[in-house]
Formats: C-alpha cells, sequence, structure tokens
C-alpha cells in the first residue's frame, strides 16, 4: 500500500501505506510514517535511506507524483 515514485536519477522514493494488513476494508494497521529512498545501486543491506518522518497516517487512497519545476 506505499506510494512508490521514481525519481530522475534512478532511485525510488516510498511514502505512506502501512505496515500491516491489506488496502481497502480497515485491514490495514500499523501506519508507516517514515519516508524511505531505495537506491537499487547500492550494496545489499544498504539500499534504503530514511529521508524524513511525518504525523499524518495515509493508509489507503493516496498517490505520490513526482511534478517538474516550472522556471519563472
Amino acid at each position: 500500500m506505499p506510494c512508490m515514485v521514481a525519481l530522475p536519477d534512478g532511485t525510488f522514493m516510498i511514502v505512506n501505506g502501512a505496515q500491516e494488513g491489506l488496502a481497502g476494508f480497515g485491514l490495514a494497521s500499523d501506519p508507516n510514517f517514515v519516508s524511505v529512498l531505495y537506491d537499487p545501486l547500492q550494496p545489499v543491506g544498504s539500499r534504503i535511506s530514511i529521508l524524513g518522518n511525518t504525523t499524518i497516517a495515509t493508509v489507503v487512497h493516496s498517490e505520490a507524483t513526482l511534478l517538474p519545476t516550472v522556471a519563472c
């Protein structure tokens, strides 16, 4: 149930979701409050870095999208 966004440098940002359960019908529990960065080019055991924490539980019906920046 997490949201995963592919970044231009080949890494992936993973946010939201639950640590246990299933999507929908109230079967998810233990919300994930930590966002992480997954780098498939790093050695096994070093591929995930913690980015930050939130206090807002977003377990279902969420989406993460990378938007381009626009120079003004």
